[in-house]
């Protein structure tokens, strides 16, 4: 049935399907009628359906590079999950905030991208406390990128432990997150013309994952 909460997250889930297959034309019209639909649902009010098209849509405007379109719908997601979310740590806050900081970064503003990354960071070793968790290890890659173009012991730090969480979270996997911690990780290390031996010998001992 049209105009039911099912229908607008079966174009959600349209969205989301078209966008992991690189079809992103297709995504933007699949979440903007989810969204269109669901204020049509919650009219006037704040609800968590909302804010995730909110966010689907800032993360699809990232992938076609609309950076400043992507900063305002991750801006109101983030806002409105603050107040759904009163005063509470919640994945949904710690996401928003990490989807604006790698927005930040897209834009080159390393300044607010480390402010958004470290609160999405701390906010998720609260959530996860003690363990490893694939969001920990996107912080810190992401922490990294922040960190790469200004202080080179801080970057490699970030990317050797996302490396290292990944590995411990997919082992024996040739999984693609691992792939792009060890060449963020190696090719930092490589950028250092006095380190560059050390990048070199992490591709070649982690070469079977590729």
């Amino acid at each position: 049935k049209k105009d039911s909460k099912e229908y607008a997250e079966i174009l959600g889930y349209q969205g989301s399907l078209n966008s992991r297959l690189g079809n992103n034309t297709i995504a933007k019209k699949f979440f903007t009628e989810s969204f269109e639909m669901r204020k049509k649902l919650y009219p006037k009010q704040d609800h968590t359906y909302i804010a995730n098209s909110l966010s689907n849509l800032g993360t699809n405007l990232d992938h076609t590079k609309n950076f400043d379109e992507a900063l305002d719908f991750h801006t109101q997601a983030f806002e409105m999950r603050k107040n759904i979310y009163l005063n509470q740590d919640h994945t949904h806050i710690a996401d928003s905030l990490n989807n604006l900081g790698v927005t930040w970064s897209n834009k080159k503003d390393f300044t607010k991208a480390l402010y958004f990354n470290t609160e999405a960071f701390e906010m998720r070793k609260r959530l996860y406390a003690n363990q490893d968790h694939p969001d920990i290890a996107a912080s810190l890659n992401n922490l990294g990128f922040a960190w790469n173009k200004r202080d080179f012991t801080k970057a490699l730090n970030f990317y050797s432990q996302a490396f290292e969480m990944r590995k411990r979270l997919y082992s024996n996997q040739n999984h693609p997150v691992i792939i792009l911690s060890m060449f963020n990780l190696s090719l930092t290390l490589c950028e250092n013309k006095a380190r560059k031996n050390e990048g070199i010998k992490i591709l070649k001992e982690n070469k079977k994952i590729v």
